[in-house]
């Protein structure tokens, strides 16, 4: 690999381009990054370049560089004949990395394009014709299925898969894998008014009559809760096949009041019921829960049931990306999940080293007996480094708790800024700030992955002196499922 790299950076020096061999295309990309961003590429950004192409998963780490290394491979693969969508974990991620490689595209006669949730379906069609696009996993997935649903072909959107580089990897591929794509349609619902009274007459549903199921998340009842229903809705057999819509809506009911959680599993906004996607924390507008649930949520907050969320279609990321004849992808945690990617997806892992020693400091896990003892210590670590003008970012599992901590700190004279699901329109301006002397940011894991925060605030200007009072501290309030979500 590294005598490729030195033939690159040599065609690059001597600009002795006379065709389009795979080491020319990368070298005329370094002369176009070097000439359009004003940087100069590393050694390990053309390795990590090189496997991309080749198919390959590349564990990169945190600040190496991994933005520009899809580039590389994406030009390459354009100027060969191929198309490429480079597939982020978030919208923002999307955005931000496509305005910043635009200029290298257009130097190197590459057309690309951006398609993120906003995107309306007729401008999709004509990004989607481009060499390149940079969009999400999810969004990608959702516009696979729409076309399923779409009776003009002409309407149709989303094109034969080619090439696609994924970003952040291990948590697209492996994380979220499982987790399907769903698309469900709206079925109006002028006058209903019985999920309405179905959710007020459950609530003589209580302890014991019913069941949580953790791995499927569904809702059952126990034989006292059955006989109880049978008695409240009149029913002779709760689960005869004539009151099958009747249990479904009981159990949605259920869920609804007793599993999903305001600030955490969805907000309210403008009067709508509107998901949180639990892996990007991110507002998920335009999706709704699947059957009965969606208007029993409603029904919780009062609002007119004025729709109901019929499955259209699904696919697990897991298959939608095993979809694409050509993947390779990026994250800074690949090795743990170097099974799963050859054995699921038959990609190679191939870690690339760093160009600096890793300078971050890992402190041990604190655990705590109760919550109020906990939220005392993660309230004097963020005084005590904000006394010192230490920036911190800190990591909580919900907007709830995201919330109460802001409003703890500012009583206590700590200013502070909250990036959540319900504020992420100001996610660019909070992240430029938060490397900043005496900055604290509080977010949810929106901030988790991919975000780039310079020390010293997005001008570097005070990182001389935020490296001497040690650097941007980062606390996680709660353990995450993996130790791969923490590390990011």
């Amino acid at each position: 690999m590294n005598k490729t790299v030195e033939k690159i950076k040599q065609l690059a020096l001597s600009e002795e381009f006379s065709g389009n061999s795979e080491e020319e295309i990368f070298a005329r990309c370094f002369k176009a990054v070097k000439e359009t961003l004003g940087i100069t590429p590393f050694d390990v950004q053309l390795e990590a370049a090189l496997a991309l192409y080749e198919g390959k998963m590349v564990q990169m780490q945190t600040g190496e560089g991994k933005t520009l290394c899809a580039v590389f491979a994406a030009c390459c693969h354009a100027l060969c004949g191929g198309k490429t969508h480079v597939l982020t974990f978030n919208d923002y991620l999307a955005k931000r990395d496509y305005e910043w490689n635009k200029p290298v595209y257009e130097k190197m006669g590459v057309s690309v394009g951006c398609i993120t949730e906003d995107t309306p379906r007729e401008k999709r069609r004509e990004l989607y014709k481009r060499q390149v696009v940079y969009l999400t996993a999810k969004e990608a997935g959702f516009d696979y299925l729409k076309d399923f649903v779409c009776f003009e072909t002409e309407k149709m959107c989303f094109p034969k898969p080619d090439f696609a580089i994924f970003d952040e990897a291990d948590s697209i591929l492996i994380d979220e894998a499982r987790i399907p794509l769903v698309i469900a349609g709206d079925v109006a619902v002028h006058e209903d008014e019985s999920t309405a009274d179905v959710y007020e007459k459950t609530k003589a549903l209580g302890e014991g009559d019913f069941e949580f199921d953790e791995e499927s998340r569904n809702i059952y009842l126990t034989d006292s809760g059955a006989d109880k229903a049978e008695q409240i809705f009149g029913a002779k057999n709760i689960y005869s096949e004539n009151n099958a819509n009747l249990l479904a809506k009981i159990t949605a009911c259920i869920k609804a009041r007793e599993i999903l959680k305001e600030d955490k599993d969805y907000i309210v906004r403008d009067g709508k019921i509107v998901l949180i996607d639990e892996f990007t924390g991110r507002a998920a507008v335009g999706r709704v829960f699947p059957g009965e649930l969606q208007p029993a949520c409603e029904a919780k907050h009062g609002f007119k049931i004025t729709s109901r969320g019929r499955i259209m279609g699904n696919i697990a990321l897991q298959y939608f990306a095993r979809l694409y004849p050509k993947m390779s992808g990026m994250t800074g945690t690949a090795e743990s999940s170097r099974e799963e990617f050859e054995k699921i997806y038959g990609i190679l892992t191939e870690v690339i080293p760093t160009r600096l020693p890793c300078r971050r400091i890992d402190n041990p896990i604190e655990i705590y007996y109760d919550k109020e003892e906990k939220r005392r210590a993660i309230v004097l670590a963020i005084t005590e480094a904000y006394e010192k003008e230490r920036p911190v970012l800190v990591g909580t599992e919900s907007i709830e708790e995201s919330e109460s901590l802001a409003a703890e700190l500012r009583e206590k004279g700590v200013k502070c800024s909250v990036l959540n699901a319900k504020n992420n329109f100001e996610e660019a301006g909070i992240i430029a700030k938060a490397g900043e002397r005496k900055t604290v940011t509080i977010t949810t894991n929106m901030a988790g992955r991919g975000v780039d925060i310079k020390l010293g605030g997005e001008d570097c200007a005070d990182k001389e002196f935020v490296e001497s009072v040690g650097g941007l501290l980062v606390i996680v309030t709660s353990m995450r499922e993996n130790s791969r979500i923490v590390r990011q």
